[in-house]
């Protein structure tokens, strides 16, 4: 069997081996019914106010928003007898709307910036996301949680390749291969990334991004006659 002589060897390309382990040791499920879907306000909320009635006073019901912010937003329930109900149209983290935190990080994924989420917004007829404020305080805590996710994996993967490498008598170190990759073709690129693969196991290991350009050494380079420069050097050099 050509497939079971392709698991079994030891030279199976990287990817495969990455998309095998992934499948061994990860077994999620997945609740279909959780997750977010895109409605026409008007359309459906219109609908169900000609169908519903309160279930304490049995009297009409209408369905207004509140506390817009971005993609959130509070669903107003109101009837003539009792008392205004909201609900949130997302969970929250920290009084914030999830879906605000949620769009930006798979935009960013994608490649995609705020003036992109903007123009997406438009395109679809959604509200406007958030603004740059907002957008940058997404994006630090993406960067704090995506660092220590990261750290936690190269640490585990790390750990994983020393332990093969040593019930193979491989007792001087792990042996890893190189990877690099740039954000665009040919060299023109500013930015590009180096990984360590693990032999064994086909985990990243480590990981570097290094870029051609930095708004901080473009900010300091028309002040090298200033006092500061000599000290902002010494604390940059290890970041860029």
């Amino acid at each position: 069997n050509r497939h079971a002589m392709e698991g079994e060897s030891e030279s199976i390309c990287t990817a495969a081996k990455k998309l095998k382990l992934s499948k061994e040791d990860h077994g999620i499920e997945v609740n279909e019914s959780f997750g977010y879907h895109l409605i026409n306000f008007v359309a459906v909320f219109s609908a169900l106010s000609e169908i519903l009635v309160c279930k304490q006073c049995g009297k009409n019901v209408t369905f207004t928003q509140a506390s817009k912010r971005g993609l959130g937003l509070k669903l107003v329930i109101s009837c003539e007898g009792c008392e205004k109900v909201y609900i949130n149209s997302c969970p929250l983290i920290n009084n914030a709307y999830e879906v605000n935190r949620r769009i930006i990080f798979a935009m960013r994924l994608l490649g995609i910036g705020l003036n992109g989420i903007i123009k997406f917004c438009a395109f679809m007829d959604l509200p406007r996301s958030i603004y740059q404020s907002c957008y940058d305080s997404i994006v630090n805590n993406i960067l704090i949680a995506t660092e220590a996710i990261r750290t936690k994996c190269i640490t585990k993967a790390g750990e994983d390749e020393k332990i093969i490498s040593i019930e193979k008598e491989q007792m001087n170190g792990i042996t890893v291969s190189g990877d690099g990759s740039w954000r665009k073709r040919e060299f023109s690129s500013l930015y590009g990334l180096v990984t360590l693969i693990g032999w064994s196991t086909g985990k990243v290991v480590d990981i570097l991004v290094k870029s051609k350009y930095c708004k901080a050494c473009e900010f300091w380079t028309k002040k090298k006659d200033a006092a500061e420069y000599e000290e902002w050097a010494t604390s940059h050099l290890e970041q860029c």
